[in-house]
């Protein structure tokens, strides 16, 4: 998996029956899949934090 790849010390573990990825005991992002509308969101703990990219993140209808 790509996020495997990039951070190497990234553990998966599995939360609430989705994919989570934690550094340490501190959680990165998790993977939120759509069956219904076939998509999957890659979703960050502290995405206000984020300063690259932004005009790739959608944010609308989603937690902040």
């Amino acid at each position: 998996m790509q996020i495997e790849l990039t951070l190497p010390e990234v553990e998966l573990k599995y939360k609430w029956n989705i994919p989570c990825f934690y550094i340490g005991n501190s959680p990165i992002c998790y993977l939120n899949a759509s069956h219904k509308k076939q998509f999957v969101d890659i979703a960050f703990w502290n995405s206000a934090h984020l300063t690259k990219h932004l005009n790739v993140l959608i944010s609308e209808k989603r937690k902040g």
